[in-house]
């Protein structure tokens, strides 16, 4: 898969700022990774009733629609970070990290020591 190198993901929370960044990463898309995965929909519609849920070791969600991902321009930007050995994450958000870079604030979908991503029918 194509990854890239993130050098500049802040985690900015909704109420008090700034909590850091993290060191440079390599990351890949997260539509690219549920495309591969190839979830089946047993109507041709079914795509738009569903929500991505990502879960983190500590049981820590973050939500994303079908559409936010794969028909917005910012989807490019929703990145899933993996531990390498020249740009590694940090101990407490190893092996995989949620990032939403293009997000006002940052945090409340970050999700570290990613452990699931669902795909989820909501109706």
């Amino acid at each position: 898969m194509a990854w890239r190198n993130v050098a500049d993901f802040e985690i900015v929370c909704t109420r008090d700022g700034s909590h850091g960044r993290l060191p440079p990463v390599r990351a890949v898309r997260l539509c690219e990774l549920i495309d591969r995965a190839q979830p089946a929909f047993s109507h041709r519609t079914d795509f738009k009733r569903v929500a991505i849920v990502a879960e983190g070791r500590d049981g820590y969600r973050a939500l994303f629609s079908w559409g936010e991902l794969f028909n917005c321009a910012g989807s490019a930007a929703v990145l899933v970070a993996y531990d390498a050995p020249e740009c590694g994450l940090p101990s407490n958000a190893r092996p995989f990290a949620l990032l939403p870079c293009n997000d006002a604030a940052t945090g409340p979908r970050y999700v570290r020591a990613l452990r699931s991503v669902e795909v989820h029918k909501l109706w």
